[in-house]
């Protein structure tokens, strides 16, 4: 009766270690996210991207500057999309409905200043 009691127990732990790695498996890891910034020039793609990258569970961060359009792979498990907008917005850019903090915008090259039209 022990030597069944050992089996049952062996067999429900090892499928219930199986559908936590299934479930692991399925669930999303990495998000992409697109941001529309007030970013400028060259030099406000290159703050962006890098300050972006410095961010612990940021994969890869790329600005079009045609769009003004950041995109964001990032883990969920380590950042949230407010997060990423606020640290946008602490470097001085609106990003979507977040705007900019004007004391960071302020210290901003002048290049990254100019309204363009």
């Amino acid at each position: 009766m022990k030597s069944t009691t050992i089996i049952a127990c062996f067999v429900l732990f090892f499928m219930g270690t199986l559908l936590l790695l299934a479930k692991s498996k399925t669930a999303p890891k990495l998000q992409t996210l697109s941001i529309k910034t007030s970013s400028i020039c060259e030099e406000c793609q290159n703050r962006i991207e890098t300050g972006l990258l410095k961010l612990r569970g940021v994969k890869s961060a790329h600005l079009d500057l045609n769009t003004k359009v950041v995109t964001v792979v990032f883990k969920v498990s380590k950042l949230t999309p407010e997060q990423i907008r606020q640290t946008i917005a602490e470097m001085g850019y609106d990003a979507d409905d977040v705007k900019k903090n004007q004391a960071a915008f302020e210290q901003l090259p002048g290049c990254c200043k100019v309204k363009m039209h």
